[in-house]
């Protein structure tokens, strides 16, 4: 685990392959989002994540869950790209 919570796995030791220092994944735990500037509560994100709006964690035991970074890198580029399309649409209009 690193200093600030997030952990990496090797992606081919989820398949049961043999693994290298090549193919890690990155993950996060909820403590973990809002340092990637999402201050939900772990209500709302169950929320989410039930709607279909959200990445869903992985789950590595009980009671722990964590996300993949890049999956949740993702969906905040979806979020800007949203954003920014609204944004030229609104322009476009004036």
């Amino acid at each position: 685990m690193s200093t600030n919570g997030s952990e990496e796995i090797e992606s081919a030791s989820l398949m049961g392959q043999p693994t290298d220092h090549e193919s890690r994944i990155a993950l996060l735990a909820f403590s973990d989002l809002a340092g990637k500037g999402i201050p939900f509560t772990r209500q709302h994100v169950a929320r989410l994540i039930k709607g279909g709006r959200f990445p869903a964690p992985i789950k590595l035991g009980i009671g722990t869950n964590r996300w993949i970074a890049s999956e949740i890198d993702s969906w905040l580029s979806q979020r800007k790209a949203e954003r920014d399309a609204a944004l030229e649409s609104q322009r476009r209009d004036r």
